[in-house]
């Protein structure tokens, strides 16, 4: 029976071991493409495809958990599909307060993401707290992000409108802006850091909904099958949608998409969450 429990936990810690170096060195930088398909009926039939690359919870930081040499790969990623709209759901710094590098090169990375239609970005919890509020938008800026706090535009040419939705952790989030601007000849699409709000959005003609904020639950071990412990383990406004593709069974038949993100929190683990940037492609009949 000695040698028996001697050798479970031998290996026990091997196990173990094997999966905390994979969960800290190999996950966190195993980016993975996530393809969504839509089509807009209200396009005309001659109207191009159009196709929006979308990231997510970035985490710069000071400890080179996350670093500008790691969202390398996000942007060859995303640059090799030539998008037309690139859209960021904020979180760029984990705590603005204790990073110590200059944000200049963070910028100089975001300029060198190409979409011939913009590039557009919302706050995240992390963009509002630890002061980060003052620079974020000149962040973004610098980089050739447009910055929306409950606004939309529209590309008429595409009957496509897009609505970006301020944080409503820490931010101003506001869903009138979505009941106003909605165009039932449109195809809408709204982007925000926290996917619950999705809840508040679906009496209106929503075709898709995508955020972020949960990490596709970052070290994922089941949490996220119980509302106790999403309740626990999520943040608030992150506790009902976790990770991957909704439907709803609304009159405007919603998919909500929660993007699982390219950096990290708290810990500099993922496991069974990888990194993650969405394509979406929005087609004619």
């Amino acid at each position: 029976m000695s040698k028996f429990f001697f050798r479970l936990v031998v290996a026990f810690i091997i196990i173990f071991s094997l999966v905390f170096l994979y969960a800290r060195y190999v996950e966190p930088f195993r980016l993975t493409s996530v393809e969504l398909t839509f089509e807009n009926s209200h396009a005309a039939e001659s109207t191009p495809d159009i196709t929006i690359a979308v990231f997510s919870d970035v985490h710069f930081d000071d400890s080179n958990n996350y670093t500008i040499d790691n969202f390398e790969r996000v942007i060859n990623t995303i640059n090799d599909r030539n998008p037309d709209i690139i859209l960021f759901l904020g979180d760029l710094i984990d705590d603005y307060a204790k990073y110590t590098r200059d944000v200049k090169y963070i910028s100089e990375a975001l300029a060198k993401l190409d979409a011939r239609l913009g590039k557009f970005a919302v706050y995240g919890n992390h963009d509002h707290g630890g002061g980060a509020h003052k620079v974020y938008r000149e962040i973004m800026a610098n980089g050739g992000f447009t910055v929306f706090q409950n606004e939309y535009i529209k590309f008429e040419d595409y009957n496509i409108l897009l609505i970006g939705l301020d944080d409503f952790v820490l931010g101003s989030g506001d869903i009138s802006i979505v009941s106003e601007s909605v165009r039932n000849d449109f195809f809408n699409v709204v982007f925000c850091h926290v996917p619950d709000v999705i809840d508040a959005i679906l009496d209106y003609s929503v075709d898709f909904m995508i955020a972020g904020h949960t990490h596709g639950s970052q070290i994922n071990l089941g949490q996220a099958r119980s509302s106790e412990l999403r309740n626990i383990f999520f943040p608030p406004h992150g506790r009902n949608y976790v990770r991957g593709t909704y439907f709803f069974d609304n009159a405007a038949s919603t998919t909500l998409h929660v993007n699982s993100g390219v950096g990290t929190t708290i810990l500099p683990l993922r496991f069974l969450a990888p990194p993650e940037v969405t394509f979406i492609t929005i087609t004619t009949p």
